[in-house]
C-alpha cells in the first residue's frame, strides 16, 4: 500500500498540464555575473548536482540487453489486444504492450521500456489495437513497487537542481532560450531538458558541459507551447 502523501505527491507529479512550467530558478539580473563575481559570497549559485548512487531499475523477470531498449516494435508484431497509453513528466506520452497476466489498470505507475534503460510513468488509458495510430510500441514490464514509486521523491529534487544548473549556464552563454524543465528518466540514463526558443539554437556546447557534471546522456526537447 502506497502511504498517502506518496500518492497524492504523485498524483501531482503526474499531473497532465495544459503548458509546460514556465519558471526560472535563477533570478534574472541585467548583467549575469562572471566567473570571478560568482564566487562572492552575495551573489547566487546554482544547487550542487547530486552525487548519489545510481538508481538501478532492472526487473528480475526481464532479461534483456539494455542498449536494445526504447527502439520498440512495430504495431502488426504485438501479438495482444490492449494497448497502454503511459502518462510521464512535461505532458509526454507513449503508447505500451504488456505480456504478463498480471492486471494493470489506469492510474497505475508502472515501469515500462525507455531509451536504453527502464523508465516509470502513469497509466491514462487503455486502448484496443486497431485504434492505435503508432507505429512502433514498447514494452510494459510490471507495476512499479513502494520502493521505486518513493524514490521519485529523490528524483524530483534531482530534477529540480539540473533545472537551476542549465539555466544558470544557459545565462552565463547568453544562449536566446528558456529552459522551463527537466526530467530525469527513472534509472538516470538519460536527463532531458525542455526549452522554448524563437530561432534556432547552437546547444552542443552547452550539452557537452551538462554531460560533464551528470555523466548521463543528455537530451534538449522543444517544449510545447
Amino acid at each position: 500500500m502506497i502511504p498517502y502523501t506518496t500518492a497524492a505527491a504523485l498524483d501531482d507529479y503526474f499531473q497532465p498540464r495544459k503548458n509546460t512550467r514556465r519558471y526560472s530558478l535563477v533570478p534574472p539580473t541585467s548583467s549575469w555575473p562572471s566567473e570571478e563575481d560568482y564566487y562572492r559570497e552575495e551573489v547566487y549559485r546554482p544547487p550542487t548536482p547530486p552525487f548519489q548512487e545510481p538508481v538501478v531499475i532492472n526487473p528480475s523477470s526481464i532479461d534483456v540487453n539494455i542498449q536494445h531498449l526504447g527502439k520498440g516494435i512495430l504495431i502488426h508484431q504485438v501479438k495482444f489486444n490492449e494497448i497502454y497509453q503511459v502518462l510521464f513528466k512535461s505532458n509526454r506520452i507513449d503508447y505500451f504492450y504488456y505480456v504478463d497476466n498480471d492486471k494493470i489498470q489506469i492510474d497505475d505507475y508502472v515501469i515500462v521500456e525507455g531509451d536504453r534503460g527502464y523508465d516509470l510513468g502513469k497509466v491514462m488509458a487503455i486502448l484496443e489495437k486497431k485504434k492505435t495510430t503508432e507505429k512502433h510500441i514498447k514494452q510494459l514490464f510490471c507495476k512499479a513497487n513502494e520502493q521505486e514509486l518513493t524514490n521519485y521523491q529523490t528524483k524530483q529534487k534531482e530534477e529540480e537542481k539540473a533545472l537551476a544548473i542549465c539555466q544558470w549556464k544557459i545565462k552565463q552563454k547568453e544562449l536566446p532560450m528558456e529552459v522551463v524543465d527537466a526530467e530525469y528518466q527513472w534509472d538516470r540514463r538519460k536527463l532531458t531538458f525542455y526549452f522554448h526558443a524563437t530561432q534556432r539554437i547552437d546547444f552542443r556546447e552547452l550539452v557537452r558541459e551538462l554531460f560533464k557534471i551528470y555523466k548521463t546522456r543528455i537530451w534538449m526537447s522543444c517544449a510545447a507551447a
